[in-house]
């Protein structure tokens, strides 16, 4: 991801899953996390939250509106046929306007 982000703008946040070969495959449940620059975090999971959305198989997605300044930590678990977790995260910087 091109980093920073202007303040404001939707940033699209990507997980990938793969199995033992390699080969994108669906985990039973997906779950993804954020926590904003104030230190709250919101809890999403696919099939009950709209805000996580399936592309294709073992490819899911978050759109996050980066209205505060500052590092927003992402985390995307899942549970069952692809065991896996991981961690990244963007910056958003202070709007000069």
């Amino acid at each position: 991801m091109a980093e920073p982000f202007v303040n404001g703008t939707s940033v699209k946040v990507r997980g990938l899953f793969r199995n033992a070969s390699d080969a994108l495959t669906d985990p039973t449940t997906v779950v993804f996390l954020y926590k904003d620059p104030r230190g709250q975090t919101t809890r999403y999971v696919y099939g009950t939250d709209s805000e996580l959305t399936k592309n294709a198989t073992g490819d899911y997605q978050v759109l996050i509106t980066g209205s505060l300044a500052g590092r927003y930590s992402t985390r995307w678990e899942s549970i069952g046929g692809v065991s896996s977790a991981g961690e990244d995260g963007f910056t958003v910087k202070e709007n000069r306007f």
